[in-house]
């Protein structure tokens, strides 16, 4: 009998059936009882159902219905994953969109993993969204979307450095080091130069001190844009940084000779 049940419920579970539904939504919304039936009823259908549901999701202008209708996507994927997974490769981006933060609270392993594949979308949307969901689900997984600090989208880069500074993190402190030692900024990439370096002062530790010395003293008789932005930075990440040696640094630029080293000190102060 229950392989016969089984049976039915993948029958009843496509979209051929379910698109029936629609004629139901203005009741629904009205009568709360039947809307908890009809949830009841839609978690009894197999997972594949998602693959019906999800795109009746955004046909639903009722917010609680649409409510009621993801409840019953995450909870489908949760006792099978993989018809949700062919969700998620849906050509109609605005599904995958709002697909993408149900990853947030399903189990196991391959959430975080698929959330790492979204990351790299075409779409600057299901990237956004996938980052937010990821660092929602587990901020250690930050390092692994650290790439999308060269994102095409200036809104990505600036929501990922905002993330980076949140919280002391010795494995994004070197990844952030590594970066900044390595990266070739151009003069129209002064704001993202120096949200990094603030970005590396809320996240990093003393272990950051020794490079941050280096921009902020080193060459300080050199003019240029590139020296003058580093030692802005460095005076924005040591202020950050919130240490007594990196305090007696930002001290020695205040105080120093070189007006371009107090010039430093002045905008970070200003910015800080």
């Amino acid at each position: 009998a229950v392989p016969v049940l089984d049976h039915f419920l993948k029958e009843v579970s496509g979209y051929e059936v379910l698109n029936a539904l629609h004629e139901v939504w203005p009741v629904l919304e009205v009568l709360g009882s039947h809307r908890r039936l009809l949830n009841q009823l839609l978690l009894l259908l197999s997972p594949e159902a998602v693959l019906a549901i999800g795109p009746m999701s955004l046909e639903v202008s009722s917010p609680n219905i649409q409510h009621d209708l993801m409840e019953s996507i995450s909870s489908l994927a949760g006792r099978d994953i993989v018809p949700f997974e062919q969700l998620l490769n849906h050509p109609n981006k605005k599904i995958v969109r709002r697909m993408v933060p149900l990853l947030k609270n399903i189990e196991g392993d391959r959430p975080a993993e698929l959330l790492l594949i979204l990351a790299r979308n075409s779409s600057e949307q299901i990237r956004k969204a996938a980052l937010d969901t990821l660092v929602a689900r587990d901020r250690q997984l930050l390092p692994e979307v650290f790439p999308l600090i060269d994102d095409d989208s200036d809104h990505i880069r600036r929501l990922l450095i905002q993330y980076i500074g949140e919280d002391r993190n010795e494995l994004v402190e070197g990844l952030l080091l590594d970066y900044l030692e390595q990266r070739k900024f151009q003069r129209n990439d002064i704001q993202h130069l120096l949200a990094c370096y603030k970005a590396l002062g809320r996240c990093g530790s003393v272990s950051s001190i020794p490079f941050l010395r280096r921009c902020l003293l080193k060459g300080r008789w050199i003019p240029g844009f590139n020296k003058a932005a580093r030692r802005q930075g460095a005076a924005i990440a040591l202020m950050a940084l919130d240490l007594d040696e990196a305090q007696n640094l930002i001290d020695k630029a205040s105080q120093s000779l070189y007006p371009g080293l107090r010039d430093a000190y002045k905008k970070a102060a200003s910015s800080s």
